[in-house]
Parts: structure tokens; C-alpha cells; sequence
């Protein structure tokens, strides 16, 4: 089979804060958050959050979704091994499906509305592109990709932004980054078309992002 549902082993090294060696937050950021200074790294390894005290999604009536943005850190633009046009192109794709899936909102079991914003920031077509996950106050080192055909399969990685605000106080309740593997892509398949190589994992990516959000609110 040309995809495969397989997601990528990540070794997760923490990064250390302050180090002379690791980026500014102003340089590595797409700029979308109202403010990163609050993140902090996961248990998880590839993603930072904030979260208000007292904060639980279960506790709104209704959770509407902004339209999802496109707006490509300009780190990540310039050292992934793609393209700025192929990344655009499944930023674009990405955000469209996204859109579609989250019109309908999510009904929760409290009163209340949360407003939820998020964007696109990054789109790499290699866990291998390590200098890009310095766009995280985290880093990521992923194992090889798997050899196919004397070439190495793809494993695109996309990078999401997002913030909750709290609609009768107007206070950010929570706020991400997360940089979310998509699968491994055969590499004939990815140079052929990336947009079309992505779209099954894709369309896997977001029932199950769909499944996660839908439980957090019940």
C-alpha cells in the first residue's frame, strides 16, 4: 500500500529554557497567539499549552470554531525541506477541511460560550527537519523514516495554533501549540502530488480530532 497508518516513534527530548542555543520566542512563533509567554511544554512532548485556573471545556453550553487561518511561521517557511508553495498549498487544504468539520460547534453540557480561534502555522514534510522543531518551546527528535524503494518515506508533520476565549468574561481561557504527525507517505507518492499523498491521512487525522474534542466536552 502507498499509505500507511502508521505514526511516527517520537524520542522526546525537553528543551532547555534559557539556553544560549535555543531560539527567541518573537523568532520562532507565527505570531497568531495573543501570547506564547504562558506556554508551557506537555506531558506529551509535542505540544505547549496554557491553561486558566479552574478551566474545563465541559462547562459551556456552546464551543464555536473561528475559521481556521492560514498563517505559516516564517521559521518554518524558510527551513523545511518543503517548499513554501507545497507548504501554503496543504495549509490551505488543511484549514479548508478543518472549516468544514468545525461550522457545527460543539455542544457542551454547561451554559456559556467559548470562542475558539486557531491557525495553521507550519506544514514539514520530514520529522527528520529537526531545526524545525525549535518553533516549539519544546524539541522533537523522531526516529529514521522507514526506507522505501531506496528512498526515504515522509513523515509530514503539521503545526497548529489555537486559543479559547471565554465569551462573557473575554479572558484567553486556554491557548496551544502543537505539532501533530500526520502518518508516514511513501516517498514517490509525495513527490508526485503532496496535497493528494496527504489526503487520506488527513481525512483519518481529523475523525480522530474530531473524537478528541467531542470527549472533552461530555
Amino acid at each position: 500500500m502507498i499509505f500507511r497508518n502508521i505514526f511516527v516513534p517520537l524520542l522526546l527530548l525537553a528543551l532547555l529554557y534559557g539556553c544560549a542555543s535555543a531560539p527567541k520566542a518573537t523568532e520562532t512563533r507565527s505570531g497568531f497567539l495573543s501570547d506564547y509567554s504562558q506556554l508551557k511544554a506537555d506531558g506529551d512532548g509535542n505540544s505547549a499549552s496554557y491553561y486558566a485556573e479552574g478551566y474545563d471545556p465541559k462547562n459551556y453550553g456552546q464551543i464555536t470554531f473561528v475559521p481556521v487561518k492560514v498563517q505559516l511561521s516564517q521559521k518554518l517557511l524558510a527551513e523545511s525541506k518543503l517548499d513554501a508553495g507545497q507548504q501554503q498549498r496543504i495549509a490551505d487544504y488543511l484549514a479548508g477541511q478543518l472549516n468544514q468539520r468545525l461550522a457545527g460547534g460543539l455542544q457542551g453540557k454547561g451554559s456559556g460560550t467559548l470562542t475558539v480561534r486557531a491557525a495553521i502555522s507550519g506544514v514539514t514534510s520530514s520529522s527528520e527537519d529537526l531545526s524545525a522543531w525549535q518553533y516549539l518551546p519544546i524539541a522533537l527528535v523522531a526516529t529514521a523514516a522507514k526506507e522505501a524503494a531506496g528512498s526515504r518515506d515522509q513523515a509530514p508533520m503539521l503545526f497548529l495554533e489555537s486559543e479559547a476565549v471565554d465569551a462573557a468574561s473575554g479572558k484567553i481561557v486556554s491557548a496551544r501549540v502543537r505539532a501533530m504527525p500526520l502518518g508516514l507517505v511513501e516517498a514517490k507518492a509525495w513527490e508526485k502530488d503532496p496535497v493528494e499523498a496527504l489526503k487520506p491521512l488527513i481525512a483519518e487525522w481529523l475523525d480522530q480530532l474530531m473524537t478528541e474534542l467531542e470527549k472533552k466536552v461530555k
